[in-house]
């Protein structure tokens, strides 16, 4: 070990303490430190963690202000020629304490060291071991970076810890969130961890992770079994391979997505949907969309013969309900009567699907995730208390982990409406005891409701500017990495601290190089611009324009990508 200086004293808060060095190598912001003191008469290694520097012996501050003399020379000149050498910086480190094999945890010794107590840098194979419980390459590992200032020393967060307490990746705009995602969907994915994952993917960030399929990185032979897994990556679209049984729609979800109904609509849809549910348990059937429309049409019949008020604000729900569920008023359809897809195909061990929101308006990604996330929780509720009256295709044995980008828009703070912020408060206050976790990402934590964020245990956080986000994820982190937060406006790309469940203390760190492409930097315009006038744009342009003539039926034609994928000529 290296012996850097010695204590100097307390700090001014509880837990800190002061250290006097000459070192300007080694004792830079977030790096980690040791001292060995008694504790109940056993020597113990007591860890400490750097969070601010100063200088305390300098030049003299008018030998430093002409820029053009060295003040060195000046120094030499007046018979000090080791000035230079005798500068020395004043340390303020946070005491994590020693630790405890047998608690795997860090003890706090509950004494400040006496000044002049030896101050040393551990090394790597030293720190290591306390830092982290997992192992790379291990069972519920995940390697997602290297130490900011520890390039050597691997970051390996506990995959347990961190998707059965939930985690949140916050961070400013074009600092690397989306990137750092896709690292920790590849760890989650490879052999070690074999997850069961969906991606609420609102902009088609995540769609290239199918790359995972085919890459040597993600492939293990069994040689006991003499079988190969390979993780599979199943990208969904809403309306085209992805859809909702209209059944599984509360009466919250049809009045979200029905923004400008007036207070008596509304009421006469709670009654009406009611009336439907109630008519068709007994029959032991589910509802679908066509038998709320008929007991509505018989509403609209039976307010005519009363010549009631309310025929024409049954009127206008129709027209309403009809704009946005029926199937002849939609390209491509979200919600059915028939069908539905299941749990079963979405979540499976080593099978990550990514849900590509992009299509969709806000309010329909919203439902889509509260529906999608109640089917989970109740599910693995059913699982959990031996519930054999689940569906088999909707059924969970097994612990299921959810990604959403963008997390601010499902989870909104103050009084913003959303679908979804229900169902994720439930699963984050009690989806641990089911198996149930969730991964927020957001480039605006400040807008993420505080509550949601509270309960995300694990926390990643990158670059961020914004005052009132800095505001937000400091009442979120605990008080042992809440120093470190001052380091989030000087972080570069790609840099970040995690603190919480999954790492035994807050670490500063480099995201590693993702295995597959990253679609979600910014769009170089001007190279954009520039494209559009070359001769195969200008082909590719009329193409599309013909295959639109030729198919004006063929609704997948307007979508020239999808339609071309299916190999039609």
């Amino acid at each position: 070990m290296i012996p850097i200086g010695r204590v100097l004293g307390p700090a001014e808060e509880n837990g800190q303490i002061k250290i006097q060095t000459k070192d300007n190598i080694y004792t830079r912001v977030g790096e980690y430190l040791l001292y060995k003191t008694l504790v109940n008469g056993e020597e113990q290694e007591v860890f400490a963690i750097i969070i601010s520097r100063c200088i305390c012996r300098n030049l003299p501050a008018n030998f430093l202000a002409n820029p053009s003399i060295d003040a060195g020379k000046i120094a030499s000149a007046l018979g000090l020629p080791n000035a230079l050498n005798d500068i020395e910086y004043e340390i303020t480190a946070n005491i994590l304490g020693y630790f405890d094999n047998k608690l795997k945890s860090f003890v706090n010794p509950r004494i400040n060291p006496n000044p002049n107590t030896i101050i040393y840098l551990p090394p790597d194979e030293k720190l290591s071991p306390v830092l982290f419980s997992a192992k790379r390459n291990e069972i519920a590992s995940a390697y997602i970076g290297n130490m900011l200032l520890r390039p050597s020393l691997d970051v390996i967060v506990n995959v347990d810890k961190l998707v059965a307490t939930h985690f949140a990746i916050l961070a400013g705009t074009g600092s690397g969130k989306s990137y750092l995602t896709r690292v920790i969907l590849e760890e989650l994915m490879q052999h070690y961890n074999r997850a069961a994952i969906a991606v609420f993917d609102p902009h088609g960030e995540y769609e290239t992770l199918n790359q995972m399929s085919n890459s040597k990185k993600f492939e293990y032979k069994d040689l006991a079994r003499n079988k190969t897994y390979r993780p599979e990556v199943k990208i969904v679209r809403p309306g085209l391979d992805f859809s909702i049984n209209t059944h599984e729609l509360s009466f919250g979800d049809i009045r979200f997505l029905l923004p400008d109904i007036s207070e008596k609509m509304s009421q006469l849809l709670e009654e009406l949907l009611n009336e439907v549910k109630n008519a068709t348990r007994k029959k032991n059937f589910k509802w679908t969309y066509s038998d709320l429309l008929g007991f509505l049409e018989d509403k609209i019949e039976g307010e005519e013969e009363k010549k009631s008020n309310n025929k024409g604000t049954l009127e206008a729900l129709r027209w309403r309900l009809n704009s946005r569920f029926d199937a002849r008023n939609k390209k491509h359809k979200l919600f059915v009567d028939d069908g539905g897809t299941s749990l079963r195909e979405l979540f499976r061990p080593g099978q990550c699907t990514v849900i590509r929101l992009d299509g969709l308006e806000e309010r329909e990604q919203q439902v889509c995730a509260a529906i999608l996330l109640r089917k989970v929780y109740k599910a693995r509720e059913a699982h959990k208390n031996n519930d054999e009256n689940t569906e088999p295709e909707n059924s969970l044995e097994y612990p299921v982990f959810s990604i959403i980008e963008e997390a601010h828009r499902f989870a909104p703070s103050g009084e913003n409406n959303s679908a979804s912020n229900t169902i994720l408060k439930t699963i984050l206050s009690e989806g641990r005891k089911f198996g149930v976790g969730v991964g927020l990402i957001t480039q605006r934590p400040g807008k993420l409701d505080q509550n949601v964020l509270s309960q995300c245990m694990t926390q990643f956080f990158m670059r961020i500017i914004n005052p009132n986000d800095q505001e937000s994820v400091g009442k979120s982190v605990e008080g042992a990495g809440r120093d470190l937060l001052k380091e989030l406006p000087s972080l570069s790309n790609g840099q970040a601290i995690v603190s919480g469940m999954a790492v035994r203390t807050p670490v500063l760190l480099k995201v590693r190089e993702a295995y597959t492409e990253h679609k979600g930097d910014s769009i170089e315009s001007a190279t954009v611009w520039n494209k559009f006038f070359e001769e195969k744009e200008e082909a590719r342009r009329e193409m599309q324009t013909a295959t639109r003539k030729a198919n004006p039926e063929d609704e997948e034609a307007d979508n020239f990508e999808i339609w071309l994928a299916k190999g039609s000529t």
